[in-house]
């Protein structure tokens, strides 16, 4: 804390200070809007889409199965949000396995 504190009074900082004249519209830039943040339903479609694409992995599944999979997913489940919010095919799983599942699974 007492580092923070002495470099806000250098005279280094208060130069870039002066420079960047931090305005409100300036600092809007770091931080996302409320409505721009992922909806429950996003963020559990999401989930659900990482699920569908590892189980189709674990289970050595063609990746062509997605192309009917969700389509089935839809009509089989009406009344779920998150069914009917699921949009992914084949690209979109391999995408999802190889930069998702597999960079996770890396780390």
């Amino acid at each position: 804390m007492s580092v923070l504190k002495s470099h806000a009074t250098s005279a280094k900082h208060k130069e870039k200070e002066r420079a960047v004249k931090c305005s409100g519209s300036q600092l809007s830039k770091f931080f996302v809007p409320r409505e721009n943040l992922p909806s429950q339903l996003d963020i559990s479609t999401k989930s659900a889409e990482i699920k569908i694409a590892g189980f189709l992995s674990e289970h050595n599944i063609s990746r062509k199965a997605l192309d009917h999979m969700t389509d089935m997913l839809k009509s089989s489940f009406p009344d779920s949000k998150i069914a009917q919010n699921i949009a992914m095919k084949r690209s979109k799983g391999t995408a999802v396995i190889t930069n998702v599942i597999d960079e996770t699974e890396k780390n």
